[in-house]
């Protein structure tokens, strides 16, 4: 606020401009709040009264001002601390139906800042938001609505994509160094969204663009081009997840033929939450012994179960569920008996990976954070109901067409080779 001040005097005075009849129009608020939280905080407060106006001339400008251009850096912050009704009021739109376990990734700030001024534009009726933020939105997959929603706001939509997101370990497409140009580990675009006054109703045209190498080599490009320079690549969104990045669709007609491995093995049950691994899990039952009498003073051997607790890392586990988190007992108790479970780690939309590789297979019980990525889904091959031998858990519908293809399989063929598949 004070450098904005001070910059700007500067560039004024450059120009031999020195008197001013009014005050420079920079002002002190917090963007995502819509009410004078700030100057209700500050009022009474002496020096502080200063801040108090700032806040309320601020929210003057929110409410009556057509605001023609939003442009900054906005924070990323997937934990924000930003939780007043207003922009969570606003942000709705990009969470609906979207049927997603974990949508926490679409409250981070840079999205609540898109929000924000995607939602002065639209009031409007027309003008520009130009910000370089966090690039996950550009093709995560929880991220659609949000997409769906930008395209029918706006008429043109242009990404230059900067990519350096580290925890991708992206590189140039010649295999080179990809750089951030922040020190950060996300990768990150220029967003340019542009209203024009008349909205045709039709979707956003998009416009990308791809920047890879040093981080010296991407600022040199920068200063090189232009908006009109660039040698944009037309993008047609579609739906459900209308991606801002090029996306080759020529193969999706004969992967749909397929099927999806929870309709082929329709029961799966999530892995276990202790709350207290120190004491119930463990690679030795003396010690597992050692823990469970210090902290319920008996111990029955009839509960320690094999434990697939990490990858390649099989231990045991005390299975008593007065002291487990998440026992998982009316689900995971199938693999207690003889069984083969496939284990599938969703992907994250936060980790932003282009790839799956949590493929695992199980013959015990399982840690719900057997991999870092998030909780598994286990697919039991094998289901023991109450009375009656054990059945097979593979959808038949499915089976047959299989066997109509390969001939008769057994189950565990069936197993083997979605795994090797998935691999």
């Amino acid at each position: 606020y004070t450098i904005a001040h001070l910059k700007l005097s500067m560039a004024f005075r450059e120009t031999g401009f020195k008197h001013f009849n009014r005050r420079l129009g920079i002002y002190l608020t917090n963007s995502l709040e819509e009410s004078n939280t700030l100057g209700d905080l500050f009022t009474g407060f002496g020096f502080a009264e200063s801040i108090a106006e700032e806040s309320k001339e601020a929210a003057i400008i929110k409410r009556e001002t057509p605001i023609m251009v939003v442009i900054g850096n906005p924070p990323y912050s997937i934990s924000s601390s930003n939780k007043g009704d207003w922009i969570l009021s606003l942000i709705k739109d990009y969470k609906k139906d979207l049927n997603e376990r974990n949508i926490q990734p679409l409250s981070d700030d840079y999205i609540k800042f898109i929000r924000y001024a995607e939602h002065f534009i639209e009031k409007n009726k027309t003008g520009i938001v130009a910000m370089i933020t966090n690039n996950s939105f550009i093709d995560g997959i929880i991220h659609r609505q949000m997409r769906k929603h930008l395209l029918e706001t706006f008429d043109e939509i242009y990404i230059i994509d900067l990519h350096g997101n580290s925890k991708k370990k992206e590189t140039a497409p010649d295999g080179s160094k990809d750089e951030n140009v922040f020190e950060i580990q996300q990768g990150v675009s220029i967003n340019l969204f542009i209203r024009n006054q008349y909205k045709n109703g039709k979707l956003s045209k998009v416009f990308h663009y791809d920047i890879y190498g040093t981080r010296n080599t991407k600022f040199r490009l920068l200063d090189e081009y232009n908006i009109r320079t660039i040698k944009w690549e037309t993008i047609k969104p579609i739906a459900p997840d209308y991606y801002l990045v090029p996306k080759n669709f020529n193969e999706e007609d004969e992967y749909l033929k397929g099927f999806a491995i929870k309709d082929l093995l329709s029961f799966k049950t999530s892995g276990i939450k202790t709350h207290d691994d120190n004491n119930l899990v463990s690679d030795n039952v003396k010690k597992l012994e050692q823990n469970i009498i210090s902290i319920a003073e008996c111990f029955d051997k009839e509960k320690v179960y094999k434990y697939s607790y990490r990858p390649f890392d099989i231990g045991y586990i005390y299975y008593d569920t007065s002291l487990l988190g998440r026992a998982r007992e009316k689900t995971i108790y199938h693999l207690k008996n003889e069984n083969i479970g496939l284990i599938l780690v969703a992907q994250p939309q936060a980790a932003n990976i282009n790839y799956f590789d949590c493929v695992y297979i199980t013959n015990c019980l399982t840690d719900t954070n057997m991999f870092r990525r998030g909780g598994p889904s286990v697919f039991p091959l094998y289901l023991y109901p109450q009375v009656g031998p054990k059945v097979a858990n593979l959808n038949k519908a499915i089976l047959e067409q299989i066997e109509n293809i390969v001939g008769k399989v057994t189950p565990e063929e069936i197993l083997d080779y979605i795994y090797a598949v998935l691999h």
